[in-house]
């Protein structure tokens, strides 16, 4: 009953997403991106899930669904939750990025952001997840539990963000950058298998180990913030301006324009409802906080001093100890982009 419950609200809220880029974005783009994201991640989900593979490389049993659930409907669940993660997370960047004018068209900082919403997705629900056992992650021994509730550890952060940022890289650059017209952008297609080779055949050897991951993952969002810094390579193709007027007086354009975040709501809703009312943990809400503060940094309408005194909050809190400065990582990223632009500003008006 839980998984069709899960398998529903995932399928009506992927549906929205589709609706979302058919109308505010190119065709081309919804028909390129939904595809092959598609087709990724069921290859993916179906190939780690063949008894051959987990013979032959018997770290990926760390990962699966319940014994009861059937390997073709686990796949097809796990496929369109990987195709939300991709598309969910390029939304709500944009939006983000909207509060910051030299960065909001930007493609690195782009996905800058969306590697926090990747990763604040991966911890409420994988959280939630493994407690009502939707899933199972046998990582017990890595579960780093003053940073995390939930028995969760880095390995699973590590790889939604390694997989959901792999199609994302090489999508923005070869559908959505300058580089669309090139006829050498097909060179992009190795950054996915690149990172598909790379856990098939080293994988045992690196991610079991917490600090490894830990240090993976910090050194490539210090890489992207660089990069985000350093490289201004704009989306040429697929960028929604999402202050058109035309969105604002169409009723239709009006709620797809809002659709992302009220996805988002509905997902969190759910986790909500399971972790308070269904398994009656209450502690698990902590892992919600990190997309709270993206959700609320998308709202244009909410003033960012107002979150930055709630994520002070979160800070000094107690009960929350290292918890707390976990959480509010993804702000302190936007701050130093936030920050970068106002003295970019402050230089130009000086030049004047």
């Amino acid at each position: 009953m839980h998984i069709l419950v899960l398998f529903i609200s995932s399928g009506i809220a992927l549906f929205l997403l589709i609706m979302h880029s058919y109308f505010l974005r190119e065709k081309r783009i919804t028909l390129n991106f939904f595809i092959f994201a598609f087709i990724l991640a069921f290859l993916k989900e179906g190939s780690i899930r063949k008894e051959a593979i987990y013979e032959a490389y018997p770290y990926l049993k760390l990962y699966g669904f319940s014994n009861d659930v059937p390997v073709f409907v686990a796949s097809l669940i796990a496929t369109i939750g990987w195709v939300f993660t991709f598309y969910i997370s390029w939304c709500i960047a944009e939006k983000i990025l909207r509060r910051i004018d030299c960065f909001k068209n930007k493609i690195f900082a782009t996905l800058l952001m969306s590697s926090f919403v990747v990763i604040g997705v991966s911890y409420c629900i994988e959280v939630t997840a493994m407690n009502i056992q939707w899933w199972h992650w046998d990582i017990h021994p890595l579960a780093q539990k003053n940073l995390f509730v939930g028995s969760y550890s880095f390995l699973p952060i590590g790889a939604w963000l390694f997989f959901s940022l792999s199609f994302l890289i090489a999508f923005f650059l070869i559908e959505c950058s300058k580089y669309r017209n090139s006829r050498w952008k097909a060179i992009f297609l190795f950054i996915p298998f690149i990172y598909g080779w790379s856990v098939y055949y080293y994988g045992p050897r690196v991610p079991l180990l917490p600090i490894g991951t830990m240090n993976v993952v910090g050194l490539f969002m210090f890489t992207i913030l660089f990069l985000s810094l350093l490289n201004q390579l704009s989306f040429e193709h697929g960028y929604i301006d999402y202050n058109h007027k035309v969105l604002k007086n169409t009723p239709i354009l009006y709620f797809l324009n809002k659709a992302p975040v009220f996805v988002l709501l509905l997902m969190l809703s759910i986790v909500i409802i399971v972790d308070l009312f269904v398994i009656s943990k209450p502690i698990l809400l902590i892992s919600i906080i990190p997309l709270l503060f993206l959700l609320f940094l998308s709202i244009k309408k909410i003033p960012l001093q107002l979150i930055v005194i709630i994520a002070l909050a979160v800070i000094i809190s107690d009960k929350l100890r290292l918890r707390a400065i976990f959480t509010i990582v993804p702000m302190i990223f936007f701050l130093i982009l936030w920050m970068f632009s106002k003295i970019k500003e402050r230089i130009y008006s000086l030049e004047k």
